[in-house]
């Protein structure tokens, strides 16, 4: 019985070990596939990210035309270009793209396969996948609000539905 006890709290640790080398080499610039070297207008070396299955940028279509097209469709499959207004702070295991001052697309990773970088904040980015418009009910915001612990009056106030989009990326390219 001890023995299996020793065991099982060995493989414990070489888990959690394991865990935090895998973040700390994700999280480190040696775990860079495919990374260029450019220079900006400010001569500082700025690296290129990939991730995931290759991205042709050359036909990808901006966040904007992107609401425009599921506009009369619930998903398409396309390569988006737009400016990363904000990524996860613990991995990286997502980021935002802006389409207009209200609205954003929330990108997240197919399989949770690979992340971006914790500082490619307002950094262009291009993605390969599938984007999606949901309408999220009142009734299904107000619930949202209620596991959020929102105040009675925070709740009432919410009287309209919501779109989102969203965007299951196979492939990335962070500039």
């Amino acid at each position: 019985m001890k023995k299996i006890i020793m065991l099982c709290l060995g493989l414990s640790l070489l888990s959690c070990s394991e865990t935090e080398n895998q973040e700390e080499v994700l999280n480190s610039e040696s775990n860079v596939e495919n990374v260029s070297e450019g220079i900006d207008t400010n001569e500082e070396e700025v690296a290129v990210y990939t991730r995931g299955e290759e991205v042709n940028k050359e036909e990808a279509i901006t966040t904007t035309e992107l609401a425009t097209l599921l506009e009369t469709q619930d998903s398409a499959i396309v390569t988006l270009t737009g400016e990363v207004n904000g990524v996860c702070q613990k991995k990286g295991c997502w980021m935002t793209l802006t389409i207009d001052e209200e609205t954003d697309v929330r990108v997240r990773f197919k399989d949770y396969a690979f992340f971006v970088p914790l500082d490619c904040e307002a950094r262009m980015t291009t993605i390969k996948g599938v984007a999606k418009k949901d309408i999220i009910t009142v009734d299904m915001l107000k619930h949202y609000a209620e596991d959020n612990g929102d105040s009675q009056e925070v709740i009432d106030a919410i009287t309209e539905e919501e779109i989102e989009y969203s965007f299951l990326a196979e492939g990335v390219i962070v500039e």
